[in-house]
């Protein structure tokens, strides 16, 4: 009884619910909540579980106005990756479209280019196959297929034009950003 009122309050705040069986067993992680797409990209690029992706975010499930601007932002992402002992590498556009990247290690900001201001989602590229880009968009175990023009579009149409590689870092990088971040506040 005291461990279903603790479960209620915890999501009445905004935490994530406990992983079913199939979320257990997937191989690419997916969003539980609509408008959680920073948590699965930081999971499928990092290897860690959904759950310490979202302690690293410190994710809530905030209304979707919201949600974008305070917990899906780049600086929020980056945040993470320091939590978690990683790091990232800027990527171009030109490098994304040519394939210069990590399958699976690319973590790119997509902008609706019907709303560019108010819908944006964070996916993970995974190649080109075929002339079309792989992209995880987090609500399902296949890949989305989409042409270079699309991509550029989903890029381009909105603000801020992110993409990064996430790499495991050494210590002394870690302390570094964490050091620069303190000072930055």
């Amino acid at each position: 009884m005291l461990g279903n009122l603790w479960s209620l309050f915890k999501r009445f705040m905004g935490w994530p619910e406990p992983a079913t069986e199939a979320q257990k067993n997937e191989e690419l992680v997916e969003m539980r909540q609509l408008n959680d797409c920073h948590n699965p990209v930081i999971a499928n690029s990092t290897g860690v579980t959904y759950e310490e992706a979202s302690r690293a975010l410190l994710h809530y499930d905030l209304p979707s106005m919201l949600e974008s601007p305070i917990m899906s932002n780049p600086w929020n992402l980056y945040r993470a990756l320091i939590v978690l002992g990683f790091w990232k590498k800027n990527i171009t556009l030109t490098m994304l479209l040519a394939g210069d990247c990590e399958p699976g290690k690319t973590i790119v900001l997509l902008h609706n280019p019907e709303n560019p201001l108010l819908a944006q989602h964070w996916i993970t590229w995974h190649g080109i196959e075929n002339g079309l880009h792989l992209l995880a968009w987090g609500n399902s175990q296949e890949f989305k297929r989409v042409t270079p023009e699309l991509l550029t579009d989903y890029y381009r149409k909105g603000f801020p034009n992110c993409a990064f590689q996430v790499y495991k870092c050494n210590i002394l990088r870690v302390w570094w950003e964490k050091i620069k971040m303190f000072f930055s506040k």
